[in-house]
């Protein structure tokens, strides 16, 4: 597994939160650490493909993550800083919830979570 993100820029009217980024992630287990306004969150966004970037291109395996759609989506961990536990969930009722959320078929919710 790898992806590879390179020349990424994202702009937010005259404010650059990312410029000119490049760089490969490998299978594991990866942080980014920087302070407050250092475009960590807007990485990530780009990443999952929640929001569009302004130039570059992010590879998964060599494919455009945005024509990959679903299957490339299916693939990523990610909890959001803001995201809460809603207090009549179990832990693994929420992971249920969200894999509804992300559209992964309700067959393959169980095994998948077990795998954890």
């Amino acid at each position: 597994m790898e992806i590879r993100i390179s020349h990424l820029t994202k702009r937010f009217g005259d404010k650059t939160a990312l410029d000119d980024v490049s760089l490969t992630l490998d299978a594991g287990v990866h942080a980014l650490l920087g302070p407050n306004g250092a475009g960590k969150s807007t990485l990530i966004n780009i990443l999952t493909d929640s929001i569009e970037r302004d130039k570059g291109e992010v590879l998964y395996n060599d494919y455009e993550i945005t024509s990959l759609g679903a299957k490339y989506r299916e693939l990523l961990g990610y909890m959001p800083q803001q995201q809460r536990l809603y207090d009549n969930y179990t832990a693994e009722e929420f992971l249920k919830y969200m894999a509804a959320v992300k559209g992964i078929a309700p067959a393959g919710r169980g095994s998948r979570l077990r795998s954890f």
